[in-house]
């Protein structure tokens, strides 16, 4: 489920700022989150810690835990308190990154007199640092007040459209009026007309006429046929003009937007969206640059129509069961049995079952040759047949492999579609071992290799991500792969372990270099090592290349009673894995993740590490990211971390 954070300083206008994010939060339909930074200085005298300086740090959060708690009393919906000491921006950044978070909310009195001397007040750097809006409350203003006319400052660049958007949504959530704010910085604008054109009233009203239009544009048709839109126009500098037009109409909130400014730029005062924050008669909705690619509002829906959007699918089929392997196998039909069994308990309508196709020819050759396609196919005539050195097959096992495809890309179009946001593809035999032209390692054919292809040649996409956290490395899918930059492919993999492979050297080939990243590890790998890992290395990587659907190689013989493997992953490791991919893919492919099934060799662990998997899909639980990465083994995380950026750190130089 999303969160609004409710950043408090736990001043006395704060439970007001709290009435507030409790009506937005209930408005997006998120979970909320109370959330206080202790800010501890050295210094013994500072006036933050006044008379509690002798207090211990637990006092301290039990004293803050119990104002939140009397707070929300007569509260309605899931809520929780986070309380952390550091700097409070940094604090609620670092939480912001590793959750998905759809606001915060911060209150603000205004910032009057010697305060506009100084750069640097917590409100003004977390609207610069945080990769999500921010809303500044007026503690002034009484929640019964209501939120009547919503004003947005746009410009007419993309920055502009994008608050327009913002400001859309919210005015069909809330039922507000909408306002457009233009500030006419110039006599003329060149970009629309000739500044020397005369006489000069006549182009100043052509001016204003074709800005009016442009801005009109930006909004949905259907706002503009409800007359819930004006625009408004003012000449002069915009930090003086547009809370002037706020305060005229009057505006409840105000929608700016903010670019990240870097180096000296950040000790600089003086934008657009600082004297807004400082000046604003109203709340002040902060929207970061769109080169963020942040989540825009109008995914949130009134709390009566969320309930009917499913969130996960899953793929499952009997025929999975009929593949068959040889007496003591690992890779059997009794991996299955204990997870078809826990999804039939569930309640109807918890998980929507995806119908899965039996994928052709055509699908197949997107990856396999076909010669080795008719081979797999032969083997449907014979009971049991050995295809390679450790894969078997029976006369069910081509269907199921074809079945197995076809379910992924069943998955992909429903994720794809909107009818769902994630999937766990739940079928076997795997596939991340299967070569082009060659079944490996109990595997077939390429499951997620064939979905990736399908991706990208079929439904059009430019980039897609292949995660593997599966305890050997995927071979198959890597060669497929290697000379591909449209595929990045990430690999954690016990090392050395079977097939051999997966070396920090194997980076891609030829345009594909630096788009396969290898991440050998050695044996007992731990929950909070594994977050550590993926949160500094796979996620700065997975930003910057920014695909358009992630797809999981999610192998569960990691788990530390897997009888294949020597690592110590549990449960709660798994799901904070999945927290990480879901955080990554909404940032940047509207959550759009798609989880298949490979290893896993000891059924009651792989039954419980997949419930736990789709309990956080659904948002049925939601692990604490920074609790578990506190535990982890730097000695460990921090040499592959290093590694990894030593061979393509120059494809990918935000690793360090």
């Amino acid at each position: 489920m999303d969160v609004v954070v409710c950043a408090l300083d736990m001043a006395p206008t704060s439970k007001r700022v709290a009435a507030w994010a409790i009506r937005f939060a209930r408005l997006l339909n998120c979970r909320l989150v109370l959330f206080h930074a202790i800010h501890m200085p050295s210094d013994p005298w500072h006036p933050a810690i006044g008379g509690d300086r002798g207090a211990s740090l637990l006092h301290r959060r039990d004293q803050l835990h119990a104002d939140m708690t009397e707070w929300m009393d007569s509260s309605v919906g899931p809520w929780q308190a986070e309380i952390v000491a550091g700097d409070p921006a940094e604090m609620v950044e670092a939480y912001c990154r590793r959750n998905p978070v759809r606001w915060v909310i911060t209150g603000s009195k205004g910032f009057k007199g010697v305060k506009r001397l100084f750069m640097g007040t917590v409100v003004e750097r977390m609207a610069r640092m945080l990769p999500c809006p921010m809303l500044v409350i007026r503690s002034a203003m009484h929640p019964a007040v209501g939120i009547e006319n919503i004003g947005v400052c746009c410009d007419r660049g993309l920055s502009g459209q994008l608050l327009a958007e913002y400001g859309s949504a919210l005015a069909d959530l809330t039922g507000a009026g909408l306002h457009l704010l233009h500030a006419l910085e110039a006599a003329a604008d060149p970009a629309f007309m000739d500044p020397s054109k005369a006489p000069y009233d006549k182009a100043q009203d052509e001016l204003r006429s074709r800005i009016k239009k442009h801005l009109l544009a930006m909004v949905p048709d259907r706002l503009q046929r409800q007359g819930h839109i004006e625009t408004h126009l003012s000449a002069g500098q915009a930090h003086d003009q547009l809370p002037s037009m706020a305060a005229r109409l009057p505006c409840q909130l105000l929608i700016v937007g903010v670019r990240r400014r870097r180096a000296l730029g950040q000790w600089i005062s003086g934008s657009t969206t600082e004297s807004m924050l400082r000046s604003s008669p109203c709340h002040v909705l902060v929207v970061p640059d769109q080169s963020k690619r942040v989540e825009v509002v109008d995914h949130a829906v009134p709390l009566s129509a969320s309930t009917a959007v499913p969130q996960t699918g899953i793929v499952k089929d009997p025929l999975f069961l009929a593949h068959r392997t040889p007496d003591g196998h690992p890779e059997n039909h009794h991996r299955l049995e204990p997870i078809y069994a826990l999804l039939d308990g569930q309640d109807d309508g918890a998980l929507v079952v995806i119908e899965p196709q039996v994928a052709g020819p055509e699908a197949l050759a997107l990856v396999h040759s076909g010669g080795y396609v008719r081979t797999v196919a032969q083997t449907a005539k014979v009971a049991s047949c050995q295809i390679s050195a450790d894969t078997f097959t029976c006369a069910d096992t081509y269907a199921a492999a074809c079945k197995a495809v076809g379910g992924v890309t069943a998955a992909i179009d429903a994720v794809l579609g909107g009818a769902i946001r994630n999937a766990f593809v739940l079928a076997r035999p795997p596939g991340h071992h299967a070569e082009i032209g060659r079944a490996s390692g109990f595997c077939l054919f390429n499951n997620v290799a064939i979905g990736a292809r399908y991706a990208r040649e079929v439904k059009g996409l430019r980039k897609v991500l292949i995660i593997d956290w599966d305890l050997h490395h995927g071979n198959g899918t890597q060669h497929i792969f290697e000379e591909d930059p449209s595929v990045l492919y990430i690999s954690s993999h016990q090392y050395p372990c079977f097939p051999g492979t997966g070396h920090y050297l194997d980076a891609g080939r030829g345009p594909g270099q630096g788009y396969t990243i290898n991440l050998p590890l050695g044996k007992r790998w731990h929950n909070a090592d594994f977050a550590a890992l993926y949160q500094r290395l796979v996620v700065p990587v997975t930003l910057a290349f920014n695909p358009d659907l992630i797809l999981v190689s999610a192998g569960f013989d990691i788990h530390r009673n897997d009888p294949l493997g020597r690592m110590r992953v549990t449960e709660e490791g798994f799901a904070a894995i999945t927290r990480i991919l879901m955080h990554l893919a909404r940032r940047c492919c509207h959550e759009r993740l798609v989880l298949v099934l490979e290893g896993g060799y000891n059924p009651k662990a792989t039954a419980s590490s997949v419930a736990a998997v789709l309990a956080e899909l659904r948002g049925h639980t939601h692990t604490d990211l920074d609790r578990m990465m506190a535990k982890a083994r730097l000695r460990r995380v921090e040499p592959v971390i290093h590694r990894c950026a030593h061979v393509v750190g120059h494809i990918w130089p935000d690793i360090h």
